[in-house]
């Protein structure tokens, strides 16, 4: 038996995405968002992570790969029916459960790190990720008692006008006793709409006495679901800016990280200079002491230390250390004619 398994939730439709490819599959900075999920729970110790798929379920396995296992949601049937299917891969394989959401793309290994470490600490059912948001319109609420534990989790659709204007809300993300989650599964009760909400697994912990946590997350982004392409660009937005910070504190300088796209993979060397208007993307090495754009794009290419690429495309390229491309110029496999300045 190992300590924590993951199970994440990735079966939905997702129709307000509008969009033939799983809304799971959409890239943020380079990478399905899904993948982020699922890199977050294994930083946080996840020996065991179980996918949850339902809707175009080949195509994630393609994605993801055996790196993680899969269970199958046939038919939309709520939360609390997706975890179930889970029970088989899971049960009696690990001590505590995360449960994620597929369409997260930011929480963070520090919240999954402090709801493992809690539920630990305190031997709680379970521990449930909330945070405060301005606008909770569309999700679930937080219900406390008197003494300010947590009573209920309230979904909008069923909640009272004085519980709709509650600001702390449930993200989704749950770290469970796995010995006590299995079979309350198994006995949810029907929704008003004919489904299962894990939700009213807090209820049911409470009826039976048993301690329910919660650990707060300040920083709202976290809990950032992508139900439609509004939010996949505030995503983007978001993940772009880690990224921007993590090298920039690794020693690169950004001079407008605004103005500057760079995905998740990418690795720059020290005392490189990135220029505004430029996009990095791929899987691309940049080296020490470069001077990259303003204006450039850089994708899934190697440059040397010491270049320079000004006004320019490279494209599955290498540039030799010490070079200069552009201004003007276009790299790539397969092309006849490029421009490469001085070289």
């Amino acid at each position: 038996m190992v300590e924590v398994a993951a199970a994440i939730l990735a079966a939905g439709k997702s129709t307000r995405m509008r969009s033939a490819l799983p809304k799971i599959l959409h890239c943020i900075a380079g990478r399905p968002m899904i993948q982020y999920v699922v890199d977050a729970a294994l930083s946080a110790g996840a020996q065991e992570i179980v996918v949850i798929v339902g809707n175009q379920g080949e195509a994630v396995r393609e994605t993801l790969g055996r790196a993680v296992s899969y269970a199958e949601q046939r038919e939309q049937l709520g939360t609390g029916h997706a975890l179930f299917q889970a029970r088989d891969a899971l049960a009696g394989r690990a001590e505590r459960i995360l449960v994620l959401c597929g369409d997260m793309p930011l929480v963070s290994v520090d919240s999954l790190n402090k709801l493992a470490e809690r539920q630990r600490a305190t031997r709680a059912t379970v521990v449930v990720l909330t945070c405060s948001v301005g606008d909770p319109v569309g999700l679930g609420r937080i219900v406390r008692d008197e003494g300010g534990r947590i009573a209920r989790i309230v979904e909008e659709k069923e909640a009272t006008e004085a519980e709709r204007a509650i600001r702390e809300i449930n993200t989704g993300v749950y770290c469970f006793d796995s010995d006590w989650l299995w079979p309350h599964l198994a006995i949810l009760p029907t929704s008003s709409v004919g489904e299962f909400y894990l939700t009213d697994t807090i209820a049911m912990a409470r009826a039976e006495g048993r301690k329910v946590e919660s650990i707060h997350c300040a920083d709202a982004s976290e809990a950032l679901g992508i139900n439609n392409r509004v939010q996949l660009a505030e995503a983007e937005t978001n993940v772009r800016r880690r990224v921007c910070a993590r090298l920039m504190l690794e020693g690169v300088t950004i001079v407008d990280p605004d103005a500057t796209r760079i995905d998740a993979e990418i690795r720059i060397g020290t005392d490189t200079v990135v220029f505004p208007g430029t996009s990095i993307e791929g899987r691309c090495e940049i080296g020490a002491n470069c001077r990259i754009g303003p204006e450039a794009l850089i994708r899934d290419s190697v440059i040397g230390d010491g270049a320079t690429i000004v006004s320019s495309r490279v494209e599955g390229a290498g540039i030799a250390p010490g070079a200069t491309v552009g201004p003007f110029a276009s790299v790539s496999p397969g092309l006849n004619k490029t421009n490469f300045g001085n070289r």
